[in-house]
């Protein structure tokens, strides 16, 4: 039986990071709802299997395409191709990103000193431009359109001998709490997810 909890036909839904793991189990409940899919990941392997697996799954169109998040002009190229092989895109889910560094190093003192770096959120930096496909097409009489952003709730409860990864995490929840307030004129819906870890 198929999951659907709502209708997604004719909506087209872009996951990053959905070549497994969370990223492809949420591509398959959309796609099982009717969602047309757009997958995004590096592993040119790990893309195959998800477009056969999504396309077995249901009868919906399945993109796949080798992006790094970490590129932005490749995320901007991307949801371009994406966007015009699709002919629109409805949804965005920022998925992708790196887990938890833990390696740590002793200070002078012995201490654990806390590693710095804020690579997970500069991952996620470039997707929000995706909502301006959806400013855009809002402007144009066609309003709607969604970006979730996976998080973690270490942004929440913290993450012990991990502050930069929580750090970062907690960004990625206020940013899209900013950018949920800057264009809900337009009828757009950001929003981020967490998830343990």
């Amino acid at each position: 039986m198929a999951y659907e909890p709502f209708n997604l036909a004719g909506k087209v839904a872009l996951v990053t990071g959905g070549n497994r793991g969370i990223g492809l189990g949420m591509a398959r409940a959309m796609a099982q709802a009717g969602a047309d899919i757009v997958v995004w990941g590096t592993s040119e392997t790990q893309n195959l299997a998800a477009e056969g697996e999504l396309t077995r799954l249901a009868c919906v169109r399945v993109l796949v395409q080798r992006v790094d998040v970490a590129d932005e002009a490749a995320v901007v190229a991307a949801m371009a191709e994406a966007a015009t092989a699709m002919g629109r895109l409805d949804t965005v889910i920022a998925n992708a990103g790196i887990g938890p560094a833990r390696r740590r190093s002793r200070n002078d003192r012995g201490y654990l000193a806390p590693q710095h770096g804020g690579e997970p959120g500069r991952r996620l930096l470039h997707l929000p431009r995706g909502l301006q496909a959806h400013v855009e097409r809002a402007k144009a009489g066609d309003p709607g359109g969604s970006i979730a952003v996976t998080a973690s709730l270490a942004a929440i409860d913290g993450a012990a001998r991990n502050e930069a990864y929580a750090a970062t995490k907690g960004g990625v929840i206020a940013m899209m709490k900013a950018i949920a307030v800057e264009h809900a004129r337009w009828g757009c819906a950001p929003m981020p997810f967490c998830r343990a870890g």
